[in-house]
């Protein structure tokens, strides 16, 4: 095998592997609410967020809305939670389907809330 084959062949395996991973990450992501906590997976990843820490909830279309440290989406309509831990603003991104609801269960935990709604474009 040549050089210029080897590479394809890399090239290739590369892409199989980059594919698959997207494919395992997208059907991996998860969101419940759980004994006053937000907890979000998304493969081998999982972050809890106390429900009382949350200061705020928005819905901002934008692909740069918030300094984002930690997005568990795969998707633009997303909810952005802005919480405080240990006197740090933190901000966490995802994309539960039923928007509302989410907001909802949150709210029967923590009723004094800001909630940011926006209309999104279509």
């Amino acid at each position: 095998m040549g050089p210029i084959n080897f590479f394809v062949v890399l090239i290739a395996l590369f892409t199989f592997g980059l594919i698959v991973y997207l494919l395992m990450m997208y059907n991996s992501i998860s969101y419940e609410i759980s004994d006053n906590l937000i907890i979000a997976k998304q493969l081998f990843f999982q972050i809890k967020i106390n429900i009382d820490d949350i200061e705020k909830i928005t819905d901002k279309f934008t692909l740069f809305s918030t300094p984002a440290v930690w997005k568990f989406s795969m998707s633009n309509k997303t909810l952005t939670i802005k919480y405080r831990v240990n006197n740090k603003i933190k901000w966490l991104t995802i994309s539960p389907q039923e928007e509302n609801q989410f907001i909802q269960e949150i709210l029967k935990i923590k009723s004094q809330l800001e909630i940011e709604r926006v209309k999104r474009p279509n």
